[in-house]
């Protein structure tokens, strides 16, 4: 039997909540900010560069920018 793998926080950021940090970000706040403003308000563990990406709408990285 496999052992079930441990969840912990999600990692991406969910789309409702996409319009809420383009504000915050209009507002001022940094990539770093947004990214702590994330996961103490929403759970959600991410990077400062995947806020970045989020905001300016680059999406998820790609296998050839690997």
């Amino acid at each position: 039997m496999l052992a079930k793998e441990n969840q912990g926080r999600p990692r991406v950021i969910p789309s409702q909540l996409i319009p809420e940090l383009l504000q915050h970000r209009q507002q001022g706040l940094s990539w770093e900010e947004l990214a702590r403003w994330l996961r103490n308000t929403h759970a959600v563990d991410c990077s400062r560069w995947a806020v970045r990406r989020a905001c300016l709408g680059m999406g998820v990285y790609k296998e050839s920018n690997l």
